[in-house]
């Protein structure tokens, strides 16, 4: 089946803030619209506008383990969105102390915050909102990871300022106007 979210829109503030309890095999997601698009079923998110303002916060007590959390504008971990439109900031940061870990795949993104292992395809939509991280972090998408993962951007583009800052402990950070970090991608082939 397929599943679909059209002209859906929302204003406001949403947080996402992380703590011991979390586990560093999971993924945690937030969003100005939508948290998290399952890449098991067929879904797509078309012509939908973000005006909430996005936080997450990574290891807010400093004690728990790396792990995964992706913020975007219109999907924090999301694999298919088209003729969206983000206007609000997306603010991807540590929490007050350090994670005990050293490197995680943490990223923030006008459109999509991250697409993992999946196909990705981002078309027609752009980002008016900041983009401000400790983490990856890119104007369209924030992070693309996995080498099964078949990566689209068409026809995007990028006005807001995306800014990136490496924690104490992070190995490094990217930040890109379109994309902040992309690895072991197929590209799509015609």
């Amino acid at each position: 089946s397929c599943t679909f979210a059209q002209n859906c829109s929302a204003s406001g503030k949403v947080k996402l803030a992380l703590s011991t309890a979390c586990d560093v095999i999971k993924q945690y997601a937030v969003g100005g619209l939508f948290g998290y698009q399952n890449p098991e079923k067929s879904s797509l998110i078309s012509a939908c506008t973000n005006d909430v303002e996005v936080l997450g916060i990574t290891c807010s007590n400093g004690i728990g383990h790396s792990f995964d959390l992706f913020a975007g504008g219109i999907v924090g971990l999301g694999h298919t969105a088209e003729y969206c439109k983000n206007n609000a900031s997306i603010e991807l940061k540590r929490g007050e102390k350090e994670c005990d870990q050293v490197w995680d795949k943490s990223a923030a993104g006008g459109i999509v915050g991250g697409v993992y292992m999946q196909l990705g395809n981002i078309s027609y939509s752009s980002n008016g909102g900041d983009v401000r991280t400790n983490y990856y972090g890119g104007g369209i998408l924030g992070f693309c990871y996995e080498e099964s993962t078949v990566l689209s951007i068409d026809s995007c583009y990028n006005t807001g300022n995306i800014t990136g800052s490496k924690t104490r402990l992070g190995t490094e950070t990217s930040v890109g106007g379109i994309l902040g970090y992309i690895v072991h991608y197929k590209p799509i082939r015609e």
